[in-house]
């Protein structure tokens, strides 16, 4: 009989770890895998292994278990978890607090039900009329067996304990007030006692932690313990190269192991980071083992797969990936939060005809309030109800004896405490806020739900306030108007100021003239000119590529109106339909427009109307991001910039968009909100070979409710947070991108000289407010860092909040930029360069008057000439003036 299963309590010295045990009972000539054998304690009850044990019992009495793949035996855990992958219908009721469900019970109920709730008889079941109500009743009580027991209490099955299970249908809520009075002695708060007389008060127990129970959030089942078995991956294992004898010479961690079969047989394979460091051992291995073997059992060893990402294998926790299921349940998470929200609004439009504080009954104790405290608490003519202070003097009889009574009880617990007798000027805390019980049939007393709320919570103060206590507001005399001083002249604020732009986007050589004679009018000297956007080029007419396009009209009719025009490219921003392997990427490998439907789905439902009711277009509805660093991508742009940079007139370019969310250097964007492009296989396996990690796999820098499950007996030190990397990793390669084709564009100029502009924001994507020339390909790109942070940066500007300092250090040329809507009349575009630009030090600004910048920001049909009424006001303003300076 074997010794294992007998207990050893008796053993001087400690138990061997599973690898000793192993190596000591050798009775098997299989070879046996084991991960971090020497790390693994035997169960109490076992006791040491004998040398005529086999693999699996010498593993059952660790916990673990062994199972044979072709010719080697792997040592694994007993059980593992399988995750819902696709969660779906919460119950936004389930997990919320008692607290947070009476408030919005009691704004979903009509006046009668609400009547009931504050009344004897109570509020059932029964007396619920829609699945709302329904829910949030059921909330309320405990999932499964429920059970009561009087009193407070310190154990699982204390006296008295009552099952009530089968009367949960039956029971009714009720709400009442209890009234609370707090004095102060030597500093110290003594008040009445919470005493409730002869009602005998039950509380539910709680729930029975039972293991066979399915875990569950917001009602959806999480995940399931099932046996230890050979996950589904994407290792085809009949492959010819997968049958290679791998021998073990060595080999000593995980990461020894698959770097070895990647070499042996030509498979490109790793191990995921936080895998590759344990120690991996192969006892009994006296010849080489096939490579699908080793594969399997290493596998199987730690409950992982393998994943595919582009020509590549990783060896890691789960086909899906660690992120894409943490967002998918953050998803949930968030959709459940905004549904929340949604009854906290019903909660707060739903007006004193449903319910009102009056009707509330005061519970009977020692803190009787007199009639006038009571409206005062219920119905303050300032502040939120629920709370007042009066002095010593205005308490009634029975407070002023209950207060005493109370000193007298400290003074008899502290003798050494003074106690002089309260003052009539003292002051006394008198509150009183809304409880909450059940009532069950056959129960001798209340079921305890929750004492801790606030009138305000269930009353907004709209609600609280009787229209007789609105104080009337006293006049305010009206403060003296001070005169305007005068505005300045378009023209005077605009001299000085070298360059002057304006961005645009004209669609016909009409267009441009029209546009140029604008400028000319105004003063204006540059016209950057958009030829690239929504990944279509605008150089020739769609109609007749043969044809006079805008470029070629503005190169002709600029020197005559003094403008210098500039092209301007969206780079990575395309709203037409490229191949889809030009498209970037999200985690869950949806393109941006998909991307963008799921988060308005999920996150804009509050956003979708303005105040006035008119509705609200998301930004970009229909755009489309595609990824940089693509062969594609690059070749299409290259094209462009090179026959834009050898055209006679251009010197300079300005590229737009090249700051997609996730190749940010610094991103709130990049947050559970937003989440990332930049999840192309391609990008993920150029990661994979820099830090051995797929970012799918990377832990989201946020705990939410399913960390609770996901994160549950696993320890993840901050350092393992490789966000930051993954988000440098991206950036560098849209940089590395960028590079190229500045290096294209300066060598197709041939002698002249080409600059670049760039608008890129590190923080959040908004906006810079500025453009930066970039002046080296080999220097970081021009970025605005709200946060005065640069990742792997010591650069100084990085701790220069201001955007101009910032703009200075990284730039030559550095432009304001002066949004949509500021440039509308002379007289605003003439303040705002008096007191953002001129003498600020940038060396000129430019006016956004994109169609696409017009039509976000007012949800109209821009003019064809952006400028007119601009031109059309500088124009009567410099009549004005020169009437004015006549006599």
């Amino acid at each position: 009989m074997s010794r294992i299963g007998i207990c050893a309590t008796d053993s001087p010295t400690p138990s061997p770890s599973l690898l000793t045990a192993l190596a000591q009972a050798d009775s098997e000539s299989h070879p046996t895998l084991i991960i971090d054998g020497d790390k693994i304690a035997p169960l109490k009850e076992s006791a040491p292994a004998s040398p005529g044990d086999t693999t699996r019992h010498i593993a059952n009495a660790y916990g673990m278990t062994a199972d044979p793949f072709g010719g080697v035996y792997a040592i694994g855990p007993t059980s593992m978890f399988r995750y819902n992958e696709d969660p779906k219908d919460p119950n936004v009721f389930e997990n919320m607090d008692r607290e947070t469900i009476l408030p919005l019970l009691a704004g979903n109920i009509s006046r009668d039900q609400w009547l009931l709730l504050t009344g004897s008889a109570g509020l059932g079941l029964g007396d619920l009329t829609t699945d709302t109500q329904r829910a949030l009743f059921t909330a309320l009580l405990p999932k499964g067996k429920a059970r009561v027991a009087p009193g407070y209490f310190m154990s699982d099955n204390p006296p008295g304990t009552v099952e009530i299970t089968d009367r949960l249908p039956q029971l009714k809520l009720h709400l009442e007030l209890k009234a609370n009075v707090t004095a102060a002695l030597n500093g110290r708060e003594y008040g009445f006692a919470d005493d409730q007389g002869p009602i005998r008060v039950y509380q539910f127990l709680p729930e029975v932690d039972d293991e066979n129970l399915q875990e569950t959030l917001f009602g959806i089942p999480v995940r399931q313990r099932l046996p230890n078995t050979l996950k589904k991956g994407d290792l085809n294992w009949s492959l010819a190269p997968l049958q290679t004898p791998i021998s073990l010479d060595g080999v000593k961690t995980i990461g020894d192991l698959v770097t070895k079969i990647g070499w042996s047989t030509g498979l490109e394979i790793y191990a995921d980071r936080t895998l590759e460091t344990k120690s991996v051992s192969v006892l009994g291995a006296n010849r080489a083992i096939p490579a699908s073997d080793l594969l399997r059992a290493l596998a199987f060893a730690l409950s992982g797969t393998y994943r595919k990402v582009d020509a590549a294998y990783v060896l890691t926790d789960n086909l899906l990936g660690r992120t894409v299921l943490w967002r998918r349940w953050y998803d949930i998470e968030t959709l459940v939060s905004r549904k929340r929200d949604e009854l906290k609004e019903t909660l707060a439009k739903s007006g004193s005809e449903t319910r009102s504080a009056d009707d509330l009954s005061i519970a009977k104790s020692g803190d009787d309030l007199t009639a006038d405290q009571l409206q005062s608490l219920l119905h303050p003519k300032q502040g939120y109800p629920g709370g007042m202070t009066v002095m010593y003097k205005d308490t009634s009889l029975a407070q002023k004896r209950a207060i005493l009574h109370n000193r007298d009880l400290i003074r008899k617990s502290d003798p050494l405490l003074p106690a002089p007798p309260p003052g009539d000027g003292d002051p006394v805390e008198i509150h009183v806020a809304p409880s909450a019980y059940l009532t069950a049939p056959g129960l001798d007393g209340q079921i305890y739900v929750s004492n801790v709320l606030f009138l305000s919570s269930f009353f907004p103060i709209s609600l609280a306030r009787s229209p007789s206590d609105a104080a009337a507001a006293p006049e305010t005399p009206p403060l003296p108007v001070k005169p305007e001083p005068p505005r300045p002249l378009l023209a005077a604020a605009m001299s000085g100021v070298s360059r002057r732009a304006v961005m645009a986007q004209p669609k016909t050589p009409s267009e441009v003239d029209e546009l140029l004679a604008s400028m000319h009018a105004i003063g204006l000297n540059e016209l950057w000119l958009d030829v690239f956007s929504q990944g279509e080029s605008h150089l020739s007419p769609a109609s007749d590529p043969n044809a006079s396009g805008i470029l070629t009209e503005a190169l002709r009719a600029a020197p005559k109106a003094g403008v210098r025009i500039v092209p301007t490219l969206d780079l990575y921003l395309w709203d037409s339909n490229p191949p889809e392997k030009f498209r970037d990427r999200n985690l869950h490998g949806d393109a941006s427009r998909d991307a963008d439907a799921r988060q308005i789905r999920i996150y804009n439902d509050r956003t979708d109307e303005t105040d006035d009711g008119t509705p609200v277009a998301p930004p970009f509805p229909n755009r489309l991001y595609v990824q940089p660093a693509n062969t594609g991508v690059q070749s299409t742009l290259t094209d462009l910039v090179t026959r834009l940079a050898s055209l006679p007139g251009v010197a300079g370019m300005v590229w737009r968009t090249t700051d997609p969310p996730g190749y940010r250097v610094r991103d709130t964007q990049n947050t559970p909100e937003i989440p990332d492009l930049g999840y192309t296989e391609d990008l993920r396996l150029g990661f994979l070979r820099n830090a051995h990690t797929d970012p799918v796999d990377i832990w989201p820098n946020a705990f939410v409710a399913i960390d609770g499950f996901l994160r549950k007996g696993i320890d993840v030190p901050m350092s393992e947070f490789q966000v930051s990397p993954w988000r440098a990793f991206r950036n560098g390669a849209k940089r590395n991108a960028l590079a190229q084709l500045l290096q294209s564009a300066r060598k197709a100029s041939g002698s002249k000289t080409i600059s670049v502009l760039l608008q890129q924001d590190g923080y959040n994507g908004g906006g810079t407010g500025w453009y930066g020339s970039w002046d080296d390909p080999r220097q970081p790109l021009p970025v605005y860092h709200s946060d005065a942070y640069l990742a792997g940066s010591t650069e100084n500007y990085m701790r220069q909040g201001n955007r101009l300092a910032q703009a200075k250090v990284q730039s030559k040329t550095i432009l304001y930029l002066i949004r949509p809507g500021n440039a509308t009349l002379a007289e605003e575009l003439a303040a705002e360069i008096v007191s953002e630009v001129k003498g600020k030090g940038w060396n000129g600004f430019v006016i956004d008057a994109r169609r696409d910048s017009i039509e976000q920001r007012d949800q109209l049909a821009p003019p064809t000439n952006p400028l007119a009424e601009l031109a059309e006001s500088a124009s009567r303003q410099a009549h004005s003036a020169n009437n004015s300076k006549q006599p």
